[in-house]
């Protein structure tokens, strides 16, 4: 099955849209002396401990819930948005490649904050097709469903538990995925709604194995990092059933990394997108 896909994927993708990708991700950020990674602890409750603000604190939802609103209220009111991100170039790749479903696309985005995924996808003509389902803590699932309460959902919905959610066609970390520890653990907890697809959206891994640190290009704050072992990735969604269909990398130059240890070094964040190496896997 994996060949085939591969195959079907060099044939709907033409070289020009990959050369336009790479541009895009290459650099995509403005250059800066910014130290992205700070330290190495020995587990996520010691990198949590050490005068870490993370993702969850209060003053990081706010900003992320102001960033959200802004952006929502610029697109209803008619913006047009240009393909500016990781997520907006990458899933349509992958919705094309479940084009023949007479259903809905149905989407689980882990960790996918107030619908970042959603305002993505907008912008293509295909997002009719698609039923994204949002798992996040309570209070941005909150957030997020206020923020959507005219949307039907049947088209996007919020959850705080996974117990909430049944099968799905695609599971999608956008750049969330260093949020959560244990890779073996979550893969093993993803397998049991059968996706066909498991995308790891622009995130670091590490050459060597899982380590611990601050994230510290969000002025203020210094958020609790898992830099996931690329191989220990690879081989636990393997153990359950799903290859490495295509492995992306995004040039990220422009930050300094002399603050973590030289063997955990990378350039570049990584897009990984894994499929089910089996029919038996998906039920759907």
């Amino acid at each position: 099955m994996k060949s085939g896909l591969i195959h079907f994927v060099k044939r709907c993708i033409p070289p020009i849209f990959m050369d336009v990708l790479r541009s895009l991700t290459k650099g995509y950020r403005k250059p800066s002396q910014v130290h992205l990674f700070r330290g190495v602890f020995p587990s996520l409750e010691e990198a949590r401990a050490q005068e870490a603000t993370g993702y969850d604190t209060s003053s990081s939802f706010d900003l992320t819930r102001g960033r959200h609103e802004e952006r929502l209220a610029a697109i209803e009111g008619g913006a047009v948005e240009s393909v500016e991100t990781v997520r907006g170039l990458f899933m349509p790749v992958i919705l094309s490649m479940n084009g023949g479903a007479k259903e809905r696309v149905r989407v689980l985005d882990m960790g996918g904050s107030f619908g970042t995924l959603y305002l993505d996808l907008r912008m293509y003509s295909t997002f009719h097709d698609v039923e994204i389902t949002v798992f996040d803590m309570p209070e941005t699932v909150a957030e997020g469903e206020r923020m959507y309460a005219d949307v039907e959902s049947d088209r996007l919905n919020f959850v705080s538990s996974l117990s909430d959610v049944g099968d799905v066609d695609i599971i999608h970390y956008g750049s969330s995925i260093q949020y959560f520890d244990d890779i073996s653990g979550i893969v093993t907890e993803l397998v049991k709604h059968h996706p066909k697809y498991i995308m790891l959206v622009d995130s670091f891994f590490s050459p060597q194995e899982t380590i611990y640190t601050h994230q510290g290009n969000c002025p203020g704050r210094l958020i609790p990092y898992v830099m996931h072992g690329f191989r220990e990735t690879v081989d636990a969604m393997k153990k359950e059933g799903y290859g490495l269909l295509l492995h992306f990398e995004h040039d990220m130059t422009m930050y300094d990394y002399s603050y973590l240890p030289e063997r955990y070094r990378s350039n570049n964040s990584s897009t990984l997108i894994f499929s089910a190496t089996s029919n038996e896997r998906h039920h759907g």
